[in-house]
This record gives structure tokens, sequence and C-alpha cells, in this order.
């Protein structure tokens, strides 16, 4: 089915960030974009450009209900970046609107990389560094993160 596809990268995400998701790991998921999002449709799909647009807000949904998934999963251990590397004129907002829906549980970052994406990987992995230093006691032992359910605030 056509609309199952936009989340079969981030059902792969999800198995490896389980894999590392003991309580004491930082976490990085990181996507990167030139601003076209042409996996959001499939030419044929549709015959119109309102039915393509239509289909590419609900991909988009989708996208962003998963992220919001894996964010209340692994929680403030989850870095979600984003990153844009083309003309800022691109269509970003699929990048952005996952790195807006991380934030409510996790750490979501979009960063728009056209000169140097060098710089832009540097600051995801600084922000990772970050969350690796939050789960370490004052003694150097790694915190132990609890599970527990995460619910959005109102």
């Amino acid at each position: 089915m056509i609309i199952a596809l936009p989340c079969r990268s981030l059902d792969a995400a999800e198995k490896l960030l389980k894999k590392f998701a003991h309580g004491g790991c930082a976490l990085l998921l990181l996507f990167l974009s030139d601003g076209k999002p042409s996996d959001l449709w499939t030419p044929g799909a549709t015959d119109t450009p309102e039915g393509r647009k239509s289909l590419s807000d609900r991909h988009e949904t989708m996208i962003r209900n998963r992220i919001s998934e894996l964010s209340r999963q692994f929680g403030k251990r989850l870095t979600v970046g984003t990153i844009g590397f083309a003309d800022e004129a691109k269509n970003f907002s699929v990048l952005k609107g996952m790195a807006e829906e991380a934030n409510t549980f996790s750490k979501g970052m979009y960063l728009h990389a056209r000169a140097d994406l060098g710089l832009a990987i540097t600051s995801l992995v600084t922000s990772l560094t970050s969350t690796m230093t939050e789960l370490t006691s004052a003694g150097g032992k790694q915190r132990t993160v609890r599970e527990v359910t995460r619910e959005k605030p109102e």
C-alpha cells in the first residue's frame, strides 16, 4: 500500500534504536533532505495536483505521528536531527515538522545547511554529547533511565 511507504525507514530506525535503548545510551536519529519531497507521493497514484497534495499531507501526518511515537518511547535520550541541505526556497516542511514533533518528549532540531553540512552535523553531535552528559552522574557512572508512559501536555 502506497501510504505505508514513508514510515518504512522509521520502522527500521526504531528497530535499531531499540538495540541501543539501555538507560545510559544517548540516541540520535538523523534525516537529510535536499528539499524535494518526491518520496511523499507516487506518480500515477493520483491524477491531479490536488490529489497529490492530499496524499502528501497524509504522508506528512503519518511521519509526524511516527516521530511522536518514537519521541514518546525514547524520551530525553533521543535527539531527532533534521538537516536541509539545499536552497532555503525548497520545501523542508516535513523536516521542520519532524523536529517540531520530536520536541514534545525528546529533543528535535531542524538545521539548514546550504553552505556547510559539516557544521550542521557538528551541532547535532554537540547536542548528543549534552544528552550523554545528562545521563552520567557526578561520579561518572551511567544513570539508569526508567521506562515510563509519557503523555502529551495539553
